[in-house]
């Protein structure tokens, strides 16, 4: 993430010299702190601050000043700023500029003069806290509609990609799965996975359905981003040994087996892939090979089921009695 930033604006020096001692910790955590006498030399520093890389997450802003008040400025802030946090102090109950800057800025919190220090510094914690929440999800949506629109290379045709119930199951389900692994094992599973969905050049909507997982299982984008390019440059990693109890390579390599799987074949990619993992787990070739004879029966009986499910479909109903079977 970029360099984060606080604006305070007010036009009284000692409310200024109050927020920067009681924001004095905010500096400690690596963000920039800011302060303005007016709304225009607060739009200023906020255009400055931006001009220098930093996304301003929270604008604090008194009511009432000269020249401009409060809620129009938060109102000015809001429509080149739209994703800003923004919070008004005022010692003048004053609800039609709450209400003003509600509708027209998204205040995100009206604090009334003279404030309790305990609940300002924890608002403004609150409020940075929710700015960043929300930039990383703008962040990983945004990295999954690329990936669904197609700005990888060879990536599925469509423009979109629609889930089935039982492929949003599949998404649900690895997710899950690596929601409960260790942060070791979770980073080895998931560059297991990168190296499965890369083996054979190419990625499959099947496959999608794992990258779209991963991506939303991770909430750092930087993180994200790396997995998207390495995906991008089809490049296979070189995996670590992993020494896990074998209840759990089992459930790794069932997990990483419904890649191939669900895609429907297995390339001379893949199964040498799969053999490579089931060695930097323990396996011997042999015990791999039958983790592939596995999901390759897996494969046949899901193509016999879709035959079976396309005839039930033009079959005419023939209920049998208990007769009948005697």
């Amino acid at each position: 993430m970029k360099k984060l930033g606080i604006l305070c604006v007010d036009d009284e020096k000692i409310i200024l010299n109050s927020l920067r001692n009681e924001l004095a910790f905010i500096c400690n955590q690596g963000w920039t702190l800011e302060f303005a006498e007016s709304a225009v030399e607060g739009l200023q520093i906020l255009e400055e601050l931006v001009m220098d890389g930093i996304k301003v997450a929270v604008v604090v802003s008194d009511q009432i000043m000269p020249g401009m008040r409060g809620d129009e400025f938060l109102i000015q802030v809001h429509k080149n700023h739209p994703t800003t946090i923004k919070i008004l102090l005022t010692g003048q109950a004053d609800a039609d500029a709450v209400g003003n800057a509600v509708n027209a800025a998204n205040l995100y919190r009206y604090i009334a003069k003279p404030w309790e220090t305990s609940d300002l510094v924890l608002t403004i914690n609150e409020a940075a806290k929710k700015f960043i929440a929300n930039y990383q999800l703008a962040e990983q949506k945004k990295i999954i509609e690329d990936l669904n629109a197609n700005v990888v290379e060879n990536f599925t045709k469509s423009t979109k990609v629609t889930l089935t119930d039982a492929e949003l199951y599949d998404r649900v389900f690895f997710e899950r799965f690596l929601n409960f692994l260790e942060p070791e094992i979770k980073s080895w599973v998931i560059e297991a996975s990168i190296g499965l969905i890369c083996a054979d050049g190419k990625v499959s909507k099947a496959e999608m359905i794992y990258v779209s997982a991963i991506a939303s299982h991770d909430r750092d984008p930087e993180k994200v981003h790396h997995i998207v390019e390495m995906i991008k440059s089809r490049k296979i990693p070189d995996l670590e040994v992993l020494k896990v109890p074998s209840k759990q390579v089992l459930e790794i390599l069932d997990h990483l087996m419904q890649f191939v799987v669900n895609n429907g074949v297995i390339s001379k990619s893949d199964a040498s892939f799969i053999v490579y993992l089931g060695g930097k787990l323990g396996l011997d070739k042999n015990t791999s090979q039958e983790f592939l004879d596995l999901a390759r029966r897996q494969i046949q009986l899901n193509s016999e089921k879709k035959k079976l499910n396309k005839i039930f479909e033009n079959m005419t109903p023939v209920y049998a009695s208990l007769k009948d079977d005697r």
